[in-house]
């Protein structure tokens, strides 16, 4: 299920969070995957972008429910970079319960396309050679 991601974060989830119906709204999910893009990023590559210049903008998003989040659950969400093209680059997630005795089961899964720019001329730009070896060598 998760084997082939190296990078997670735990999600803490906030009474905030909830809908009327007791669940996590739908909207979070894309909160959380932006926490999970963010904590990627810096650990991959710290203070090596300089966001003035480029860096990466979110271009397409898609979230698959399979089963519902609530407030006392938890959730650790797993990131991976899965597809380079030539200006964007495909960020995959999983999002893992863990149940009260230790058996985990995923409750959603995700896809974001990155988009790479420079943001000196407003335009897209092809990704970097310098990013998609850092991300190649940590994803293996």
């Amino acid at each position: 299920m998760t084997e082939n991601y190296k990078s997670s974060v735990k999600i803490q989830i906030r009474y905030g969070d909830t809908d009327a119906l007791g669940h996590i709204n739908n909207a979070k999910y894309l909160s959380y995957m932006e926490v999970a893009r963010i904590n990627y990023f810096n650990s991959l590559f710290g203070l090596k972008i300089d966001w003035d210049n480029e860096g990466f903008i979110l271009a397409k998003a898609e979230i698959n429910f399979r089963k519902p989040i609530f407030l006392i659950d938890n959730i650790e969400l797993f990131v991976r970079t899965s597809r380079f093209g030539t200006k964007s680059f495909d960020m995959e997630y999983v999002f893992v319960r863990t149940n009260a005795d230790g058996s985990k089961e995923t409750v959603a899964t995700g896809l974001t396309v990155q988009v790479t720019m420079s943001f000196k001329t407003n335009a897209s730009i092809p990704v970097p050679e310098k990013y998609k070896k850092i991300i190649e060598d940590f994803e293996g």
